[in-house]
């Protein structure tokens, strides 16, 4: 992800999702999850629950990007990605832009 130019804010909400989010699934193979998003659909549901909509959509958009990732170096994953079976949760944009007041001259 260094390589890709990635954030650290960005790799490390990565390690974050994938060592504490998904933690059980730690020990199992993309493949499972490409072959059964039902899973993965459950998943969304109990982040949502337990930790709130956002983290939940951004945990989601993570494991969507390392099984992208995987695919293109196993033929062998499911084309279709798990994530698309997901009901994405709503989001509601931030309100916390510069006005022109806090611009300096």
């Amino acid at each position: 992800m260094v390589r890709k130019g990635r954030s650290e804010r960005t790799i490390e909400s990565y390690r974050d999702h994938v060592g504490r989010i998904f933690k059980e699934w730690l020990d199992s193979p993309l493949r499972e999850l490409g072959l059964d998003p039902a899973k993965v659909v459950t998943m969304h549901d109990n982040i949502t629950q337990e930790n709130g909509p956002y983290i939940a959509n951004g945990s989601m958009r993570t494991l969507r990007s390392i099984y992208n990732h995987a695919r293109k170096a196993h033929k062998s994953l499911p084309a279709d990605n798990p994530i698309n079976a997901i009901d994405w949760n709503g989001e509601k944009r931030r309100d916390t832009g510069m006005g022109t007041r806090a611009l300096s001259a």
